[in-house]
């Protein structure tokens, strides 16, 4: 699955680069990463905010497009070709947001990597850069046929 990431089966943990280092996986925070129910969900830590992917640890891929950056995330589908095709043609202004919410962020530069890890131990991290701290985050399904998907799309919110 190229441009494809996975987890050890954990969720996904996305917060600023700068914080990075203060999250300590499997040692003392993974616990609150597995509270997440939710698709997607903000965490308090000490002094940042996180987010988390959660319900299963399916495959990710991230696009950007028009200042926004959209995580796929693989429920099922035939194959990986199918996935990127539709990927490449999805209109996600057509779709139902099923969950919406604002973060803030501390900075312009995010990283994305399996929250049962730490940021130095993490086997694939993605580096995704923002053009404005203050984003929305919207969650859609995309189910057709033999292909289930779940979207998160980080756009950012002007004053």
């Amino acid at each position: 699955m190229k441009n494809w990431i996975e987890t050890k089966g954990s969720p996904f943990i996305l917060l600023d680069k700068k914080h990075a280092n203060k999250w300590n996986g499997l040692v003392s925070d993974y616990e609150i990463a597995c509270c997440v129910k939710e698709y997607a969900g903000v965490i308090q830590m000490a002094d940042y905010n996180a987010v988390i992917l959660g319900d299963e640890p399916f495959p990710l891929k991230m696009v950007t497009r028009n200042n926004e950056i959209i995580l796929f995330r693989w429920v099922y589908a035939p194959d990986h070709k199918t996935v990127d095709s539709m990927i490449e043609i999805v209109d996600l202004d057509a779709m139902p947001i099923i969950e919406d919410f604002s973060i803030k962020w501390d900075s312009k530069e995010l990283v994305l990597f399996d929250a049962v890890d730490t940021y130095s131990d993490a086997a694939k991290i993605i580096t995704l850069l923002l053009v404005n701290e203050n984003c929305s985050l919207k969650t859609f399904q995309y189910k057709e046929g033999d292909i289930f998907l779940i979207i998160h799309r980080l756009s950012p919110n002007y004053p």
